[in-house]
């Protein structure tokens, strides 16, 4: 029975992974080294596919994610790295039973390769973990503005009054399902919305400066 569930849609990943020759593989693995914490799968596919002459951006990106959805497996199994890499590598052979003891053999080796320079990865989908657990996460925002006419007695009067409103949608997880939620706001609106962020940016500032020895992750 496998120790660890892996998903079927990063199955292509690690398959990609599988075929890397020596050279690619060590492209990879300095990707890896050097990423910085707090950068997402998105920013380091961005940042990185062309590096790579034969892949296109969807297959690194299916690389990428497999190592991310790794990096939660790893972190949930508490081994050490020779056995976490051991039990990986046999809980991926019972989810993909087509999986040759070559390739198996291959993922074995890719894994001990890549895994002593995982760090960063670790410690982004910890921070992650971190700052997701709420009941509810933001995930985009925009404002759309308007204008309504106001209209008098006279329809077809030229000088009529008119109001601009901005309606502000917030698209949020709520315990993993997206959801949205829509405000109307005026200027006067705008302009507390404006201090109160003004105000929280500075705070984020203070405490930036003021506790040099900590160093501040930003999910990007």
């Amino acid at each position: 029975m496998p120790k660890y569930s892996i998903p079927t849609q990063v199955q292509n990943g690690f398959k990609f992974i599988i075929t890397l020759n020596t050279d690619e593989l060590n492209v990879l693995s300095n990707i890896i080294k050097k990423a910085k914490i707090g950068q997402g799968i998105k920013y380091i596919v961005e940042e990185n596919f062309t590096k790579f002459s034969d892949f296109d951006k969807n297959k690194f990106e299916q690389i990428i994610i497999a190592l991310f959805s790794m990096a939660n497996i790893y972190l949930d199994s508490k081994n050490n790295l020779e056995q976490f890499i051991l039990d990986f590598s046999e809980s991926f052979e019972c989810f993909f039973q087509d999986t040759s003891s070559a390739e198996l053999d291959k993922l074995k080796s890719c894994l001990t390769k890549l895994l002593p320079n995982f760090n960063s990865i670790i410690l982004t989908t910890k921070t992650r973990e971190l700052f997701t657990e709420n009941p509810k996460n933001m995930l985009e925002t925009r404002i759309v503005s308007d204008i309504r006419i106001v209209f008098d007695d006279e329809i077809n009067a030229k000088a009529q009054s008119a109001i601009i409103i901005h309606n502000l949608k917030i698209d949020y997880f709520n315990d993993f399902d997206k959801k949205s939620f829509f405000v109307s706001l005026d200027l006067s609106d705008l302009k507390k919305l404006q201090k109160v962020i003004e105000r929280a940016i500075e705070k984020d500032n203070s405490i930036r400066s003021n506790n040099l020895q900590l160093n501040f992750v930003d999910l990007i």
